[in-house]
């Protein structure tokens, strides 16, 4: 791997890491509740199997983020 390819692997990983945890902030501004009890189940960069929403939860955290 030549040095341009290892600096623009880490730029990108760190862009990654650094919007995702940016967006993250946001969005708990806006959804404070709903995105905090969503955050709980499903994991954030890598969807782990069996860590996803069922249709029952997925109902309730929508209505809930649409009162907030």
């Amino acid at each position: 791997m030549t040095e341009t390819w290892l600096v623009s692997a880490l730029c990108m990983t760190l862009y990654l890491v650094m919007g995702s945890r940016i967006e993250e902030k946001r969005i708990l501004r806006y959804h404070p509740g709903s995105y905090a009890d969503y955050r709980q189940i499903v994991p954030g960069l890598i969807p782990w199997r069996g860590c996803a929403l069922d249709e029952v939860k997925r109902l309730q955290l929508e209505s809930q983020a649409l009162t907030e």
